[in-house]
């Protein structure tokens, strides 16, 4: 069996996604880093609908 390799596209959303847990890590408690958790939560989603 054979896997698919991934995409470029995919590989860069899976970097962004773990940068970006990395910087939540630091910043949970504060409401900024709250605010842009719920984005990214909303970017993610959509962005897996589209990729996965």
């Amino acid at each position: 069996m054979s896997k698919q390799p991934m995409s470029s596209d995919k590989i860069v959303v899976l970097q962004l996604y773990l940068a970006h847990l990395s910087t939540l890590r630091a910043g949970v408690f504060s409401s900024k880093a709250m605010e842009e958790n719920a984005a990214w939560r909303i970017f993610f989603i959509h962005t897996a609908k589209i990729y996965m």
